[in-house]
């Protein structure tokens, strides 16, 4: 008896040890009290499509946003704060992440830097995943980025606060992906 004792607890460690570093967060971030609702221009996972569409129309009637191209996406120009680095204003096109019942879930966003070209090596998707993670780490209070494979090909940085989860990696030489995810919703419906 006491060997089956000694090797289900030798396993349990075993397994517990295998958990990466993003899994570790993720559990602790989700044992905690209270939620981040927080996304995006007064956008918060939670809303309902209309709710949303709601924000967005007042948004786009006080000119902070304009509608982007295609009409996929919402586009909002997000400027530096020092007027030094004006070359570093960023076009952010975004949409909203809704689940079955039209409930957000999440922002989907690509982002660019407005003077990006090839020639300039110092406006590249690199640069614009660091800035803006430096942004984001400004403007949402908490845990760090930390580096997460996503697959055998993205790398990705990634931040976790309670349910709040922000994923950001470049898609390009232009163009960084940023996803806000509600970790409560995305590891439900993953079951």
């Amino acid at each position: 008896m006491k060997v089956y004792l000694y090797i289900s607890l030798l396993l349990a460690i075993i397994l517990t040890g295998c958990k990466s570093e993003y899994d570790k967060l993720v559990a602790h971030e989700l044992s905690l009290q209270g939620d981040n609702k927080e996304v995006f221009l007064g956008l918060e996972n939670g809303i309902t499509k209309k709710a949303y569409y709601q924000r967005c129309w007042e948004l786009n009637k006080n000119q902070v946003i304009s509608q982007g191209p295609g009409n996929q996406y919402a586009q909002y120009f997000l400027k530096p704060q020092h007027p030094a680095d004006s070359l570093k204003t960023v076009k952010v096109l975004f949409y909203g992440i809704f689940d079955a019942q039209d409930t957000m879930r999440g922002m989907d966003m690509k982002l660019e830097f407005v003077n990006w070209a090839p020639w300039n090596k110092t406006l590249t998707s690199t640069h614009l995943a660091s800035y803006m993670e430096q942004h984001f780490l400004d403007e949402f209070a908490g845990n760090p980025f930390i580096d997460l494979q996503v697959d055998d090909k993205v790398s990705a940085k990634v931040k976790v606060d309670k349910n709040r989860r922000i994923v950001l990696y470049p898609i390009s030489a232009s163009q960084v992906a940023v996803k806000f995810h509600d970790l409560r919703f995305l590891l439900n419906s993953k079951n």
